[in-house]
């Protein structure tokens, strides 16, 4: 099927952009992608990358293009703005992988974006001949099922934001999916505050629900001890300074020995008196009596000067 669009330019008010038929960025961010633009630049961006629309009644409804449109509406409120109109009826699920190709030519289409997509194909069409149109289309069918990627559409708007500007992990969004949503929220917004690596935001979670279950208590009612909320609410401290405090607190608590014996360690540590560029490491979880010795030297001249008395020390232990 050809498809054929014409340039028109389109009184703003006839162009319903509440309409979110074909919108596959999240809502809270679809505004946001031509933030702080002037007129003259918007409107050779516009020109360049028109909105494409559909005709219905007597308005029309964005099928590519929200984020351009929105900026050039703030700029132009009671103005004209220059769009491609789309020729005659299509079908949804083409309009769809319109709405999909307009993403790809610039960017990766985030998971979300190919979540929506895939919703709203089988919104417009059924399951059966969606997933046939749909999954080649798209990236992340390749690691998970339909059925599987469609429950993140039960996140709220600002944790499928999260995901799709990249600081929500997916196998970690997966993971909170089996949480009370409440719960889900006070983890989330400590990820989000913290601003979590992705294997942080999976070693919190997993802690969490470690610790929750070893006390009984809900992982809200954990994560609002006040040993975190200190930590967390602390200004004098960096996030990746904070995310360290909060990754030990969990440490001594699951590992309460195995943190007794880290005390007793560092406190011998420091009986030894050191000078400074050495130190004395211990066998992983204490598992051996051994202890590793590390001295660092200036260059390569001053570690041949001191070997001789380093091998004596060595061979004589």
């Amino acid at each position: 099927m050809t498809i054929k669009a014409t340039y028109q330019e389109i009184e703003i008010s006839r162009i319903a952009d509440d309409d979110h038929s074909y919108l596959l960025t999240p809502e809270v961010e679809s505004g946001n992608e031509f933030p702080a633009m002037d007129t003259q630049s918007l409107s050779r961006q516009i020109l360049l990358n028109p909105p494409l629309l559909q005709g219905f009644d007597n308005s029309f409804r964005i099928i590519a293009g929200h984020g351009i449109f929105q900026a050039y509406k703030k700029a132009n409120a009671a103005g004209r703005c220059p769009c491609l109109v789309l020729d005659g009826n299509i079908d949804p699920l083409e309009l769809l992988a319109l709405a999909l190709e307009n993403i790809s030519r610039v960017r990766k289409a985030s998971p979300v974006e190919e979540v929506l997509f895939l919703e709203k194909a089988i919104s417009a069409a059924g399951q059966d001949k969606a997933t046939g149109f749909a999954l080649p289309l798209l990236n992340i069918t390749r690691r998970y099922q339909p059925k599987t990627l469609l429950k993140l559409l039960q996140l709220n708007t600002r944790q499928l934001s999260a995901i799709h500007e990249g600081e929500l992990e997916i196998s970690t969004a997966f993971t909170l999916l089996e949480i009370d949503p409440a719960e889900r929220d006070e983890i989330f917004s400590l990820i989000a505050s913290l601003r979590l690596s992705a294997s942080n935001q999976r070693k919190l979670l997993r802690n969490s629900l470690e610790l929750a279950g070893r006390y009984s208590v809900t992982t809200g009612e954990l994560l609002r001890d006040p040993a975190i909320l200190n930590i967390a609410l602390d200004r004098s401290l960096e996030n990746h300074r904070k995310t360290s405090l909060i990754m030990d607190w969990f440490h001594t608590r699951l590992f309460p020995q195995l943190s007794g014996a880290e005390e007793k360690f560092r406190r011998f540590v420091e009986s030894l008196d050191l000078p400074n560029d050495t130190e004395v490491e211990h066998a992983p979880s204490f598992e051996k009596d051994s202890l590793t010795f590390k001295c660092t030297f200036r260059d390569r001249q001053a570690l041949t000067d001191k070997l001789p008395e380093l091998k004596k020390i060595i061979c004589n232990q």
